[in-house]
C-alpha cells in the first residue's frame, strides 16, 4: 500500500540573490523528499537561485515579471480572499517563509485541518513590516492564526512576542539551514584571474546593494582608516540598487585604489575564504547568513551589533561585535587593523566555531517541527 506523504507549501516573494532566498533553497533541498510532498509558490518567476532547488520540489509562481507595488496593491484584499486568489489548494502544512505579505495571504488560509507556521527573519521593531497591513490590529490577528511562528534569533522571537502579544509557547528558535559541505567545496575554487591583492589587509563584504546593508559606512570608516593604515583593501561582492551611489561615494573620497566591486558572485566563499577580515556594516539583520558562511570558512569578522550576532558570535568571544553606527564600525577597524595579534585570535576561534556548525544540521530540527504539528 503506498502511503500519501504531507503535503508541505513554502511561501515566498521570490528567489533572487538575498540571504533569506540562499537559506530558504538549503533548507527545501534538505528535507526528505522520501518523507514529505515539499512545494513552493514565490510571487515572481525571478531569481537566480531557482536551478538550484531539487527535481522533486514541485514549485509555481503567480507573475512572470517582478512589478512595484505588490505590498500596497495586496491590502486592496483581505487575507482569506488572498488565500483564494493564489494559493486556493488544500496542504497539510503551509509555511509562509518571510514576514510580511506571504504571513499575511498564509494567514487567509480557510481549512481548519492545514498547521500554518509563519517564519521571522528580522525584528519587527525595526523592520516597518507593519506597513503591509491595513494597522496593527490587523498584524496581531493574522499571526494569531499560526500554529508556530519560528524565529531566526532570540531578539526576532522577542520582537513577535512584543508586537503581537505572542504566546510564547507558540514560538520556537531555530537558525538558518547552512550547506557546509557545498561552502567548504566551493572554498578551493580559483579566483580565475580575479586576485587579492597582495602584501595588504584584504577586507571583504557579501550582500545586496542596499541602503540597509550600511555599506556607505563602511567606505567611509576605510577612507579615515587609511590614513594610518594605507595597506588595506575592500572588497564588495553583491548587486543592488545602491551601487551607483557608492560607486561615486569611492570617487569623490578618491578611495578607487581601495575600494573593489566584483558584482554578484555565484561563489563567493572563494573570496571570502582568502580575505583576512569579513565586515557586516549593516543597520538591521535577522540571522546574517553572509557572517554566518564567513565564520564556517574561518574568516575572522567585524559586525555591527545586530539581531543574531551574539548567537553566531558567542556574545563577541569568537568576533569583534562593535556599536551600530560609523564611529563603532571606525573603532573596530582600527583595533584589529593596530592589533594583528586579536585578527589572529579572532581567526583561530573562528576555525573553531567553524567546526560547530559543520556537525549539526538544523534541517532536522525543520522536520521535528513538522512531525510534531502532524501528529
Amino acid at each position: 500500500m503506498i502511503i500519501k506523504k504531507p503535503s508541505i507549501l513554502f511561501v515566498h516573494p521570490d528567489l533572487r540573490g538575498g540571504g533569506a532566498e540562499k537559506v530558504l533553497v538549503n533548507l527545501l533541498n534538505s528535507l526528505d523528499p522520501d518523507r514529505y510532498d515539499i512545494h513552493l509558490l514565490t510571487y515572481f518567476e525571478e531569481g537566480v537561485n531557482r536551478k538550484d532547488l531539487r527535481a522533486s520540489i514541485k514549485q509555481r509562481y503567480i507573475f512572470k515579471k517582478v512589478f512595484r507595488g505588490w505590498s500596497v496593491l495586496q491590502k486592496l484584499f483581505s487575507p482569506r480572499k488572498l488565500y483564494r486568489l493564489f494559493i486556493n489548494e488544500k496542504y497539510d502544512i503551509i509555511i509562509a517563509y518571510l514576514e510580511g505579505v506571504p504571513t499575511r495571504m498564509v494567514s487567509g488560509c480557510p481549512h481548519k485541518q492545514t498547521k500554518l507556521i509563519s517564519w521571522l527573519h528580522t525584528d519587527l521593531n525595526l523592520a516597518g513590516i507593519e506597513k503591509v497591513y491595513w494597522n496593527n490590529k490587523e498584524m496581531k490577528a493574522c499571526y494569531a492564526r499560526f500554529d508556530r511562528v519560528i524565529a531566526v534569533s532570540d531578539q526576532t522571537l522577542e520582537s513577535c512576542i512584543n508586537q503581537c502579544n505572542l504566546d510564547r509557547a507558540h514560538g520556537q528558535i531555530i537558525h538558518n539551514v547552512i550547506d557546509t559541505d557545498s561552502i567548504i567545496k566551493n572554498a578551493v575554487q580559483s579566483l580565475n584571474g580575479q586576485g587579492l591583492k597582495r602584501d595588504v589587509i584584504n577586507i571583504c563584504s557579501v550582500g545586496r546593494l542596499t541602503k540597509i546593508k550600511g555599506y556607505d559606512r563602511l567606505i567611509q570608516s576605510l577612507s579615515k582608516i587609511i590614513e594610518d593604515f594605507p595597506k588595506v583593501h575592500l572588497y564588495l561582492l553583491g548587486i543592488g540598487e545602491e551601487k551607483t551611489a557608492l560607486e561615486n561615494l569611492v570617487s569623490q573620497l578618491k578611495m578607487e585604489d581601495y575600494v573593489s566591486f566584483l558584482g554578484f558572485q555565484k561563489n563567493p566563499h572563494r573570496f571570502v575564504s582568502k580575505c583576512d577580515l569579513f565586515v557586516c556594516s549593516s543597520y538591521h539583520e535577522g540571522y546574517s547568513t553572509a557572517v554566518t558562511e564567513a565564520v564556517i570558512l574561518g574568516t575572522p569578522v567585524l559586525t555591527t551589533q545586530c539581531s543574531g550576532m551574539n548567537e553566531i558570535l558567542d556574545n563577541g568571544e569568537i568576533g569583534m561585535i562593535v556599536e551600530n553606527s560609523n564611529h563603532g564600525i571606525y573603532q573596530g577597524l582600527y583595533k584589529l587593523l593596530s592589533r594583528p595579534e586579536l585578527l589572529a585570535l579572532y581567526a583561530d576561534k573562528t576555525r573553531g566555531k567553524s567546526n560547530y556548525y559543520q556537525q549539526n544540521n538544523n534541517a532536522t530540527q525543520v522536520e521535528e517541527l513538522f512531525d510534531t504539528l502532524l501528529n
